[in-house]
């Protein structure tokens, strides 16, 4: 039974801090006692995991803008189709956005794998720096994350 309650825990916690559901909607939908639910809320200091996460995506949020109004300024000096295209999928990236659709590592591989694809026509040299770099990337991410 302890094992079983440890993954209820887990899943909870889950949908609480990644999903933005509430206390009653998990009760409802794991069959778990609410003063279960509220304790572990407390204890795993959830309320505190769910709004770092939302400050993280807020500014990764940010950053897509940053780049994209960047980009877009770059388009318009140099009017060249390729310029545009890769703001705009920019642009579309930051619109498909739906806060707790996934969790930070989904979108920081993505964002990674847009800039990625946007380099390789524009800045051959750009992508051989981040090919170059990935493993420090990727450490650098965890320990920002992972805390």
């Amino acid at each position: 039974m302890a094992r079983d309650r440890s993954g209820l825990r887990r899943e909870a916690e889950r949908l609480y801090v990644e999903g933005g559901a509430g206390i009653k909607e998990i009760v409802g939908l794991l069959d778990v006692p609410e003063s279960t639910m509220s304790r572990w809320r407390t204890k795993g200091r959830w309320s505190k995991k769910r709004q770092e996460r939302e400050n993280r995506l807020k500014e990764i949020e940010g950053s897509l803008k940053k780049l994209r109004d960047s980009m877009l300024a770059h388009a318009l000096k140099t009017l060249d189709h390729r310029d545009v295209m890769a703001a705009l999928k920019v642009d579309k990236e930051i619109r498909d956005q739906r806060p707790g659709r996934e969790d930070d590592p989904a979108v920081f591989l993505r964002f990674l794998r847009l800039l990625i694809n946007i380099l390789k026509e524009r800045a051959p040299a750009a992508v051989a720096t981040i090919h170059d770099n990935y493993d420090l990337i990727i450490r650098g991410f965890k320990e920002r994350f992972d805390s």
